[in-house]
């Protein structure tokens, strides 16, 4: 849920909404837990930092055959 920031009206309707409806907080609770677990799985941040590290290898790579092209190497 989404409230505008610095009223606090419409926060205290969404909290009510869900105090109110129980099972409507569950199934938001478990839909943002799934998320959290898909986005942020251990194995999913391993092959970010993995795609990273070769992203910047490869442009270390690519610098240096241009400064061995500009030296004549």
């Amino acid at each position: 849920m989404l409230v505008p920031p610095g009223d606090p009206a419409p926060l205290e309707l969404a909290l009510r909404s869900l105090l109110e409806n129980p099972a409507r907080a569950e199934a938001m609770g478990r839909a943002a837990r799934a998320d959290v677990l898909q986005r942020y799985s251990f194995d999913r941040m391993i092959g970010a930092f993995e795609d990273l590290y070769l992203s910047g290898l490869h442009q270390r790579d690519a610098a240096r055959g241009h400064q061995a092209q500009a030296a004549g190497i």
